[in-house]
């Protein structure tokens, strides 16, 4: 006679749909946390990025401040730009002298482009901050004492391009080598 079998619907061996789909949801939730985690990881490696950017910038601008200051005689105003955020510094210095015909050489600071470069006479312009940050003040105050003592604050703020809310401000202060020594 004919026999017929039974199917069975619960076996032993294997997942059922609803563990699959639970599986899955696990899955898709732990991608998701690990994901988030990454992009947090990568947010900050750029914060941090960023500020180092802003802390070198910030230092080689001011260590060539404060080197080309100290080492000039005097600030030669007719080029130079005060008391304006844009500003600009021509200083003329007897130190390291060319040859002996001129016996003062001049050294600039200015802005070009949103960076700050410095250019010393016979040598091709360097950039002091790097090109994905701005300088957003470069300002210049010139004080002369009554013993005629010549010396420059300068406040320095920049920020990057990338990210206009991470910023530094500096200032400093310098007296010229020809302030000082007679």
């Amino acid at each position: 006679m004919f026999q017929v079998s039974s199917f069975k619907f619960c076996d032993k061996k294997g997942f059922s749909i609803i563990e699959a789909v639970i599986y899955s949801a696990l899955l898709a939730v732990l991608v998701l946390v690990l994901s988030q985690l990454t992009l947090s990881a990568i947010a900050s490696y750029r914060t941090a990025r960023i500020k180092e950017d802003l802390i070198v910038s910030s230092g080689r601008v001011l260590e060539n401040f404060l080197r080309e200051s100290r080492n000039a005689s005097k600030v030669y105003l007719p080029t130079t730009i005060l008391d304006n955020d844009l500003g600009e510094l021509s200083l003329a210095t007897s130190f390291q002298p060319l040859d002996k015909t001129e016996p003062e050489t001049y050294a600039d600071i200015y802005l070009a482009g949103g960076q700050v470069w410095i250019k010393r006479e016979n040598e091709l312009p360097q950039p002091l901050t790097g090109s994905n940050l701005e300088v957003a003040q470069f300002k210049l105050l010139r004080s002369v004492t009554a013993n005629n003592l010549e010396g420059l604050r300068l406040y320095l703020g920049l920020r990057s391009r990338v990210n206009a809310s991470e910023t530094i401000s500096l200032t400093t202060f310098a007296m010229l080598r020809g302030g000082y020594v007679k």
